[in-house]
């Protein structure tokens, strides 16, 4: 299951990224030296770009990333806040 780049980019921004700054149709986040590229479209993102963006952002699984956007604490994961 996929979910959408605004959902993605709101997830992420809960756990301490930033947006820095958007390029072209892309969405660029980041925390501390990791940065993220998020493509901005409509509808849900393709699955491998969602898989790429929960591996570079540590997030081990799509329970992690609807953990954080509920506001439940994660092992391992600091939620900004």
């Amino acid at each position: 299951m996929t979910d959408t780049p605004r959902h993605v980019i709101r997830v992420l921004k809960k756990i301490g990224f930033v947006q820095v700054r958007v390029t072209g149709s892309h969405r660029i986040l980041k925390r501390g030296t990791t940065i993220i590229p998020v493509p901005y479209h409509t509808g849900d993102l393709n699955p491998r770009a969602f898989h790429r963006i929960l591996k570079q952002a540590s997030l081990i699984s799509m329970n992690t990333l609807r953990c954080a956007s509920l506001k439940i604490p994660v092992f391992g994961i600091r939620t900004a806040p």
